[in-house]
């Protein structure tokens, strides 16, 4: 009976202890009769600014399979550590969730690592880093024991995420700078002046303007046109003419 009683004053220690922490604690074995300290670094890359409502659920289960869930206020403590009491034992992270609305945290992502050992009277850390340089230095310290989202999607390899999530953003502006048809916005911008500069695009026949000029470059209209035409043919048809009467008097006289 009295160990019994024993028991439940060390339940009721571990739920007191969490609720005045720096985040708080579902235990996985309430009735567990060693306490050690799991410290949360909290670290925000430059590109992130914390905001009120960064929270974040860590999931975990224990060597026996048992779950329970940390929830950290990243916001309250940006850029340091927090440590609460916990149950002695060897735990893995199974999931990280977000519940905050900056879209510099959703898009930049976050990691933590995946492992933790709470021993008796000492203390284990996890690093729960925020935006893309502090998670890819997560990930880097822990590349086989890392839990990562990017985007609001968990991924396996930070870098390669990352890369994928480039190319495509750059195919995706060459594609908005070529209107889709393969060539750059400056060369359709181009095109497009040039067409403008030829006018239709129809029968050259029919829309093109033809303008003469006379002997001393000056433009002409149709008349002065007909009249510069006239006199410009008419020594030719006086030497048809005179032609045609010579040959026509030289066959009179039978000469061919």
């Amino acid at each position: 009976m009295k160990e019994k009683k024993l028991k439940s004053m060390k339940k009721f220690l571990i739920l007191f202890l969490a609720a005045f922490t720096c985040f708080s604690v579902i235990p996985v074995h309430a009735a567990e009769t060693q306490l050690g300290q799991l410290s949360v670094k909290v670290s925000y890359s430059p590109t992130v600014t914390p905001q009120d409502g960064d929270t974040f659920t860590i999931s975990y289960r224990d060597n026996a399979g048992a779950t329970g869930t940390v929830d950290v206020n990243a916001y309250e403590y940006a850029d340091r550590s927090c440590v609460a009491e916990m149950e002695a034992g060897s735990y893995v992270v199974t999931d990280i969730t977000y519940n905050g609305s900056s879209e510099e945290v959703i898009t930049q992502g976050f990691a933590v690592n995946t492992s933790f050992q709470v021993q008796s009277g000492g203390v284990d850390e996890l690093i729960l880093g925020i935006g893309t340089s502090q998670a890819g230095s997560v990930y880097s310290l822990y590349p086989d024991s890392t839990i990562a989202k990017l985007d609001g999607e968990t991924v396996g390899d930070w870098y390669a995420a990352l890369s994928e999530r480039q190319m495509q953003e750059e195919t995706s502006d060459t594609s908005e700078a070529s209107g889709g048809n393969g060539i750059t916005q400056e060369e359709a911008d181009q095109l497009d002046s040039g067409n403008s500069g030829q006018g239709t695009t129809g029968d050259p026949s029919e829309d093109a303007e033809v303008i003469y000029y006379d002997e001393e470059g000056n433009e002409q209209d149709d008349e002065e046109r007909t009249e510069f035409s006239i006199v410009k043919g008419l020594p030719v048809m006086i030497a048809a003419v005179i032609v045609a009467v010579v040959l026509i008097v030289l066959h009179k006289k039978g000469k061919f």
